[in-house]
Parts: structure tokens; sequence; C-alpha cells
């Protein structure tokens, strides 16, 4: 729970990326893209370019601009910064 806490914190400081609720979670958050002007497909992508499984994308779900993502005690810090530096870079 807590990797999952620290990467929710980190992608919701990226400018134009925000956490889509504000409820409490364990491992699964929705991260809300639509004021970074990319859509979810094309971030998507470009993460997977990098080597890096993106999230699930929401849009069928009725949550346009958002996408899943699920983080456990497999993923290192090191591998959230990397996540957290992609999108920065993509979004930026």
């Amino acid at each position: 729970m807590q990797n999952a806490q620290y990467a929710a914190k980190k992608i919701n400081d990226i400018r134009g990326v925000q956490l889509k609720f504000e409820t409490p979670f364990f491992k699964e958050f929705v991260v809300d893209f639509k004021d970074s002007k990319m859509t979810v497909k094309a971030i998507n992508k470009k993460l997977l370019d990098k080597g890096i499984f993106e999230g699930s994308d929401l849009e069928k779900e009725g949550l346009p601009d958002c996408d899943l993502y699920c983080v456990t005690e497999i993923h290192t810090k090191d591998k959230i910064d990397e996540l957290v530096d992609a999108l920065k870079a993509i979004v930026d």
C-alpha cells in the first residue's frame, strides 16, 4: 500500500495530471490526464515505447482521459520514479 500511495502522490504532482478521486485506495488508483492535452492512448503508447507497462485506459468504462494504475509491493521506488519521470517527459 505504501508504494501505491507514493506513486499516486508523485503522479499527482505532475503538471496537467491529477488523481481522479480523492478517496482511500489500496493498490489501484485512477489518473486523469484531461489537462495534459494528450489522449490516454497516446500516453500509453509513449510509455510502452520506453519499455514501461502502461495503465488501463478507462474510456470504455465511462471515464474519458483516465487511466487505471496498479502499484504493488513488487514495484520498487526506483521503478515508480522511472514511471513518474517518463510521464513528466511525455506530458510536458
